[in-house]
């Protein structure tokens, strides 16, 4: 099956919203037989504020009997696939994870991106939380958040699970999904399938804890989305979401001297239950925090010359390509600029060949090398994720010239910036290619295939916005480079995008303010990260970072720059 990742197709659809149901999962639901005729709604899979602690400790694996579902459904909205997708398969894939209990704490063992044999999805399991109801007869109630991740597209689609445990069985595990970033794939699906439990010691079980409780202690301090305006009257919360079509958005968020103002997560059947392990699909934000951040960080442990080194001398299949390679320098192809494509359209973003489908590394390197040459490197600015690819292979070979330490330009990111900067261990993943019948253990991408939770994007845009590029006072990304990304340089612009005004630098797009703004009295810059659907993260130069991720196709700026000149003025 041929899945290719659209993003040149136009697809919009108002997608209606399902009714919301207030409805709770009774112990008769998840023991019994009775019909499950839609998903209900997400609150039901919450640990209730009032709720009394589990009366049994959960340790050991959650099987599913993902072939015994005689109770479920799917309503698709909005789809970019062929009539029958799934065929004669079940649509989750097998699942038999495990799982450690901590206080009301429910720990998955295996975290980020899991790869299955499913030939469409591949699984997050993110932690979720361990309860006890009066009327679930001496039953511990458990519940979490889970993620189905395209294989080819690599959209995340955030579903939740719940059951009844005790210390040697559980209950039917309910599960629903009902929210995606992701406009050209849209659907509802729920069900109840039959599970076992297999109590047993866990190896790591002590350290698993004092991970996960270290993960939640590295959380950047949060309040409520409202609150940004009580601590700052000049805010105007529905002008930051001018233009913003909220019936389509997964999230939003201000992160503003030292707070994360967030807002909840929006799924189609109310608030999503597990919002801070929202999997948030990246797109082409990807492209700024990945081969972007990548270099900054190698120009500060190898030195400037790292961004004048030509794509043609670390790879030799250039020579083979109908464009020219030749005088194509790394910060050329950062730029969206190597001057190799077949149409002048700004964000054409054409898929050469078959780039988007999964693929080994030389066969997708093969695709993103077909355009011919057209025009001076650094000249023209043509978006296109396939020159992506050849940036981070060509990254991974300069790291290997260099005999460094780590030669994956993924993992070297990882080392040198995730980790340090306290990302959270969902947000350490990248597809990669498949090699050797293997899934995802190829190149990493680069231009998409990342997933981030609010706190982990949060936590990359601080860094670059307000942190200088250091972590724990030390610098990782180098100055100068950072400095002209986040357009401080009046000398380096990057390219004009010829795109609604928007330049593009390092990976990072940029906007004059004056283009809002007439009579500003300072050359003032917001610098983003853009991804397909509908996906912002817009830094400000006054230190204020907006977001919002949305699958509408929609891509509102204006009202949150304006907005946040307002809360402090962009120009000292």
């Amino acid at each position: 099956m041929k899945i290719y990742f659209p993003m040149l197709v136009v697809l919009f659809l108002m997608t209606p919203l399902s009714p919301v149901l207030s409805q709770t999962i009774t112990y008769a639901d998840l023991m019994g037989s009775s019909s499950l005729q839609s998903p209900v709604d997400d609150s039901a899979f919450a640990r209730p504020h009032d709720a009394e602690g589990a009366l049994h400790r959960f340790q050991g694996r959650l099987k599913i009997d993902i072939a015994s579902t005689t109770n479920s459904g799917m309503e698709v909205w909005h789809k970019y696939l062929p009539d029958d997708p799934f065929g004669n398969f079940h649509p989750l894939p097998g699942f038999d994870f495990e799982f450690i209990q901590d206080g009301s704490h429910l720990i998955p063992v295996r975290r980020g991106l899991i790869s299955t044999t499913h030939p469409l999805w591949d699984y997050f399991i993110g932690p979720g939380r361990v309860w006890s109801n009066k009327n679930d007869r001496g039953y511990s109630r458990a519940a979490f958040p889970f993620a189905l991740v395209s294989r080819s597209v690599k959209c995340a689609h955030n579903g939740v699970m719940t059951f009844l445990y005790n210390d040697q069985e559980v209950s039917q595990v309910q599960y629903q999904v009902t929210q995606e970033t992701c406009h050209f794939w849209k659907f509802d699906l729920w069900g109840r399938l039959s599970a076992s439990y297999h109590p047993q010691q866990i190896a790591d079980a002590k350290m698993l804890k004092a991970n996960y409780k270290q993960e939640l202690a590295n959380r950047l301090p949060v309040k409520p989305y409202a609150d940004f305006a009580k601590d700052f009257p000049k805010a105007n919360l529905e002008a930051f979401s001018e233009g913003q079509p909220l019936e389509h958005l997964s999230t939003q968020g201000i992160y503003y001297r030292g707070v994360h103002y967030t807002d909840h997560c929006g799924t189609r059947y109310g608030k999503y239950a597990f919002c801070d392990s929202m999997m948030l699909t990246s797109f082409s934000t990807a492209k700024t925090a990945f081969p972007g951040v990548a270099l900054m960080a190698l120009a500060q442990d190898y030195g400037l010359s790292v961004l004048e080194q030509k794509i043609g001398d670390y790879l030799p299949e250039t020579k083979n390509s109908p464009g020219d390679w030749s005088q194509v320098t790394f910060n050329h192809v950062v730029d969206m600029s190597s001057g190799n494509y077949d149409m002048e359209i700004p964000m054409a973003d054409r898929p050469p060949g078959n780039f988007y489908e999964d693929s080994t590394h030389d066969q997708k390197l093969a695709s993103a090398l077909s355009w011919p040459h057209k025009s001076t490197p650094g000249s023209v600015f043509v978006y296109q994720t396939a020159d992506t690819y050849i940036l981070v292979t060509a990254l991974t070979e300069y790291l290997k010239s260099k005999q460094a330490p780590v030669t994956d330009i993924f993992n070297y990111v990882l080392e040198k910036v995730y980790r340090p900067a306290k990302l959270p261990p969902d947000a350490l993943f990248s597809a990669r290619t498949h090699e050797n019948g293997q899934i995802n253990n190829g190149m990493p991408i680069g231009g998409y295939g990342q997933w981030w939770t609010k706190d982990a994007i949060v936590k990359l845009a601080k860094l670059l916005l307000t942190d200088g590029g250091k972590i724990g006072g030390k610098q990782v990304l180098h100055p100068q480079v950072l400095s002209d990304t986040m357009q401080q340089n009046p000398k380096d612009r990057g390219v004009d995008m010829k795109f609604y005004g928007w330049w593009y630098n390092n990976a990072a797009w940029a906007y004059p303010v004056r283009r809002l703004e007439a009579d500003l009295s300072c050359d003032a810059w917001v610098v983003a990260m853009s991804g397909v659907s509908g996906i912002r993260v817009l830094m400000m130069p006054n230190g204020l970072i907006y977001y919002y991720f949305n699958d509408s196709e929609q891509y509102p700026f204006a009202g949150a720059i304006r907005e946040a000149h307002q809360v402090e003025s962009f120009c000292p």
